[in-house]
């Protein structure tokens, strides 16, 4: 992912690279979260649906879960690793989109999760934050 938006950005700009990269995540995130609706019965439009879509699709990636002060974090989250390591924040951008994705495939665009990334951490960690749409 590194070198294609690095590769991207040199070519088209940053500005194009970054609409046409946050356009297909969003929806890899919107078919993913259709997938998971289906087969975890998630019917109910609600936050905590989303919730544990999210949750369901950092275990299907792979990604070690942890519960700090009441909020589910994904400990040494490979996007944050590799963040830290290129010195490119925009991999944890890219989380980000998956992830509202996610949430714009089960409850439209009622609201619209924040990830917060901690990559300054030794072991970098994530969560998200869901907030109303203005």
């Amino acid at each position: 992912i590194s070198v294609l938006s690095k590769r991207l950005i040199k070519d088209e700009g940053y500005s194009v690279m970054n609409t046409i990269l946050k356009r297909e995540i969003t929806e890899i995130g919107k078919r993913d979260a259709q997938e998971i609706v289906r087969i975890f019965d998630l019917k109910e439009k609600t936050p905590e649906n989303v919730s544990k879509a999210l949750k369901i699709a950092a275990l299907l990636l792979g990604f070690k879960l942890d519960v700090v002060e009441g909020e589910t974090t994904v400990k040494e989250c490979p996007f944050a690793l590799m963040a830290k390591q290129t010195k490119e924040p925009l991999l944890v951008t890219i989380c980000s989109w998956y992830c509202d994705g996610i949430a714009k495939g089960i409850v439209g665009d009622t609201y619209k999760w924040e990830g917060i990334h901690d990559i300054e951490k030794d072991i970098p960690i994530c969560f998200f934050k869901h907030l109303k749409r203005e």
